[in-house]
């Protein structure tokens, strides 16, 4: 690979096993993202192949490409979203079959100067390998969403002299009708013989997301849920 006649690699040679985590490592200007694009297809090698298994995937049509594309995920820093992809394509790359389901979720929040945290909008991405019913896997999904969202904003039990302090909704909030995000989900679908449910996949990945939005917007991360007990204000 060469900017110019600048040469960054040159006889690059790898081989990575199915579920090995490969990790491409160098300083800004060496090349690390350049690879990634080639090892995506988003940019053709001028020399050389790049084989998943039995597949050339630089000879591949669209559609095989965009199947293979289902089976491996790609993490990469969070302010490196790659602009030659669309955002929906950054964050629906699964994130690999090490587990039964994979769930990636986004989340675009607002802070005010005060530092109150309004989540406006998630994306996520499933993979639950077939779909029966669209409509109730979507609702699935939205309803762990605002669960997780719950938990991540407001979900505090706290102990004073060996009781619990909280009695009732009063003193523990829940997320309400005006707390709700906007929800996206999204399907990508890798067939086979994998048939996963949705009742909770959609839950653990949304207070991450919310976290790291939230360090995108401020520049503050956050160490401990829920975040209202955070200080994000200026």
């Amino acid at each position: 690979m060469a900017y110019g006649t600048f040469v960054l690699m040159k006889d690059i040679n790898f081989t990575v096993n199915h579920g090995d985590i490969f990790i491409i490592m160098g300083g800004s200007g060496s090349g690390k993202s350049t690879l990634l694009r080639h090892m995506l297809g988003l940019i053709v090698p001028a020399k050389g192949e790049i084989w998943y298994g039995n597949f050339d995937f630089t000879k591949g049509e669209p559609e095989q490409r965009e199947e293979m594309l289902r089976h491996f995920g790609v993490l990469y820093q969070g302010g490196a979203l790659w602009s030659s992809m669309t955002l929906a394509e950054n964050v629906g790359l699964p994130l690999g079959q090490f587990t039964d389901l994979s769930q990636s979720e986004i989340a675009e929040v607002a802070v005010s100067k005060s530092g109150e945290v309004k989540v406006q909008r998630v994306v996520a991405c499933v993979d639950c390998g077939h779909l029966v019913n669209p409509l109730t896997a979507a609702m699935q999904i939205e309803s762990a969403v605002i669960y997780g969202l719950t938990a991540a904003l407001f979900g505090e039990i706290t102990i004073k002299q060996g009781r619990v302090e909280q009695g009732n909704f009063d003193a523990y909030p829940i997320a309400r009708m005006s707390d709700a995000p906007v929800i996206e989900t999204h399907f990508v679908l890798s067939g086979g013989d994998k048939w996963g449910g949705l009742g909770e996949p959609g839950t653990p990945p949304i207070a991450p997301a919310i976290a790291n939005a939230v360090f995108a917007v401020t520049g503050k991360r956050i160490r401990s849920l829920p975040l209202r007990n955070a200080s994000l204000g200026v």
